[in-house]
C-alpha cells in the first residue's frame, strides 16, 4: 500500500503496551509508585490489570477513556474503543464504532480496542505480520458471497450483505427453519 502511495504503515507494538503504559503511569499513579498497568495485549486488544486498576483506585471506565483518548494521537491509529462504550449499545452516528462493538465479545476481548488507521496494520519487529483478520474499513470489509444452486437466482448483485445471511440461506436450502439466533434473513431478491 505504501509502494502505491497511500499513507500505510505499521503501529508499533510497543505503542499499545510499553508506551501506553508509560500514559497510564504518567496520569494515575501515586507518586513514586511503579505500577503494572497493562496485563497483555493481542493484536488490536489491549487488556488493563485491573489490580493495578483497584490498587491505584481507578475506575476500568477512567482508564479507558484516558488511553482511548491517548491512543488516538498516535500515528497510525483511528480510533479507540474502551469496553465501557462498547457494551452500551449501538453507535448510530460512528459506523466504524458499530464495526467495532459488533465485533466485540465481552467475555474474550480487551479492555481497549484500537482500529488502525486504512492501509496501517499493528505490529514490527519481531511481530510483523502480512496480513490481518481485517479491519472495518471498507477495502477489508467488501467481501463476496458466493451462493448458487437450484432455486438461487442467477446474476451479480451489488449490494451489501453480511456473511451472516449465509445462515438464513443454508437453512432455506436444507428447507428448515433458520436458527432462533440469525439476525439476517435470505437476501430480497436471492430466489427465483
Amino acid at each position: 500500500a505504501k509502494a502505491e502511495g497511500k499513507d500505510a504503515g505499521r503501529v508499533s507494538g510497543n505503542v499499545m503496551s510499553t508506551q501506553a503504559a508509560a500514559h497510564l503511569q504518567a496520569t494515575f499513579a501515586p507518586k513514586g509508585a511503579k505500577l503494572s498497568w497493562i496485563e497483555k495485549t493481542a493484536e488490536e486488544w489491549i487488556y488493563l490489570n485491573h489490580g493495578t486498576l483497584k490498587q491505584a483506585g481507578v475506575t476500568p471506565e477512567a482508564a479507558e477513556k484516558a488511553l482511548c483518548e491517548w491512543l488516538v494521537k498516535q500515528p497510525g491509529i483511528h480510533a479507540a474503543y474502551g469496553r465501557t462504550t462498547l457494551l452500551k449499545g449501538p453507535m448510530v452516528n460512528d459506523p466504524i464504532g458499530e464495526l467495532t462493538r459488533r465485533s466485540f465479545h465481552p467475555d474474550c476481548a480487551g479492555d481497549v480496542g484500537v482500529v488502525v488507521k486504512p492501509y496501517w496494520m499493528v505490529g514490527g519487529g519481531s511481530n510483523t505480520f502480512k496480513a490481518t483478520h481485517g479491519t472495518p474499513h471498507p477495502y477489508d470489509t467488501h467481501v463476496p458471497l458466493v451462493v448458487f444452486g437450484p432455486g438461487i437466482k442467477a446474476g451479480v448483485r451489488q449490494e451489501r450483505v453480511t456473511p451472516l445471511a449465509a445462515a438464513a440461506i443454508m437453512a432455506w436450502g436444507l428447507n428448515v427453519p433458520a436458527p432462533a439466533g440469525a439476525e439476517y434473513p435470505v437476501p430480497e431478491g436471492l430466489l427465483k
